[in-house]
């Protein structure tokens, strides 16, 4: 398959995923829907990241500032719904004023997520890049080229970067470093699921391992970042004297947790280093 038709197979498929995902959230709300649309939004933008070095100039770059912006309007939503769910549930003991005054700030973080999924800005986007995939849109560097070989180069350099990140986060596990390897860590999944159905059956289950692997690192490194947004919003957030006492508490809880989870990183990275990449015959 050439290039540009898997890149369009790709692309398509997540462009109608976010459109699908932000009519369900502009139809009924909800954490679960807001949670698709940004994964939606990730992977479109992974997409276009990895195919950026053969599509044409100007698009991909375009459609990515539009793309972070509506990520970006999604994001206290998003948070919130994280904070809320690890320190606010039956089990927790928080409640009182300070739920009260988190659940304010929830409310008004998904007015403005259901305003940028509804917005002109997010239809026109959809509009554009709709059109945009039909044209003749590779740069003359990728006219030749077919995607098997485009995905072993293309996966090889995306490994080559999260272990190096891995290693530097395993010298110096600060929350900074972890954030870098998250990201990157994303974009490795990513990049392995679009391209691992290019390969033979009998690498199944070593992309499936892989890929296994890659989401239980990311689910380990979304924890620890849930729990320094979740510092933030308490640190920042105004709140009253006594919604700040308890703010306190939970800030204490929140600074505990993280360091716990900061201190098995170092093991579960190695490990993480050590898995065996699926597209190497």
């Amino acid at each position: 398959m050439p290039v540009l038709d898997a890149f369009r197979v790709i692309a398509r498929d997540c462009l109608q995923r976010l459109s699908d995902q932000a009519q369900q959230f502009g139809d009924i709300g909800g954490a679960e829907p807001l949670h698709q649309c940004r994964v939606a939004i990730r992977q479109l933008r992974a997409a276009l990241a990895l195919f950026q070095p053969v599509l044409s100039p100007g698009g991909p770059i375009r459609f990515q500032i539009e793309l972070r912006w509506i990520m970006g309007q999604l994001g206290d939503a998003r948070n919130l719904d994280a904070l809320l769910a690890r320190f606010f549930d039956a089990r927790s003991g928080h409640a009182g004023p300070l739920l009260d005054r988190m659940l304010v700030v929830q409310e008004a973080a998904y007015a403005q997520a259901n305003a940028a999924i509804t917005s002109h800005r997010m239809n026109q986007l959809v509009a554009e890049m709709t059109v945009w995939l039909n044209r003749d849109i590779l740069n003359i560097v990728g006219r030749d080229e077919r995607i098997g070989d485009f995905a072993d180069r293309a996966l090889s350099k995306r490994w080559r970067r999260l272990r190096g990140r891995a290693r530097r986060a395993v010298r110096n596990p600060d929350p900074a470093a972890l954030h870098r390897l998250r990201i990157e860590l994303k974009k490795m999944r990513y990049t392995a699921n679009f391209l691992a159905p290019l390969y033979a059956d009998e690498d199944t289950l070593d992309a499936e391992r892989f890929r296994k692997r890659m989401a239980k690192a990311q689910d380990r490194l979304g924890a620890i970042n849930d729990l320094v947004v979740a510092e933030t919003i308490m640190e920042n957030v105004g709140l009253a004297t006594r919604e700040r006492q308890a703010a306190d508490l939970l800030l204490q809880e929140a600074r505990e947790a993280r360091k716990a989870l900061i201190q098995r990183i170092p093991r579960r990275l190695k490990k993480l280093r050590g898995t065996k990449p699926f597209w190497r015959r």
